[in-house]
């Protein structure tokens, strides 16, 4: 799951309706958006209570990686969700390498404070006069 909106609270015996679209087909992989609707079944009354987006890879029978085929926006709507798919993608694609840069300067810290650690205990253990 990429990202989730929870905009209303859902009570207790309402229904709810959960309405999707492919908002855009990459390579091997597609962007789903998701609208949850919650209607009262006493008054009848529907609101939008949340909204999500999924990102599914598609997979052949080795489990490798497969081709999806394209989508082509045709309505204003459409044409909006497909964009946007887009900046999401870039998004989660430059979050994802800013966590990984953060890790790895996080493990060169900590090896840098391993190795200060054991030349410290080194200097110390040499330092010490030994009784044989």
């Amino acid at each position: 799951m990429d990202h989730i909106d929870f905009i209303r609270p859902v009570h207790l015996g309402d229904l709810l309706t959960l309405k999707s679209s492919v908002n855009r087909a990459f390579s091997s992989s597609m962007e789903v958006g998701v609208k949850v609707w919650a209607e009262n079944t006493l008054t009848s009354t529907l609101c939008h209570v949340a909204s999500a987006y999924l990102v599914f890879v598609a997979i052949n029978k080795e489990g490798r990686r497969q081709k999806v085929p394209g989508l082509i926006p045709e309505t204003p709507d459409e044409i909006r969700r497909y964009e946007g798919a887009l900046r999401r993608r870039e998004h989660r694609e430059a979050e994802a390498n800013h966590r990984k840069q953060a890790k790895l300067e996080s493990a060169a810290q900590d090896e840098t404070a391993v190795l200060k650690l054991n030349q410290r205990e080194q200097e110390q253990f040499y330092s010490e006069p030994r009784f044989l």
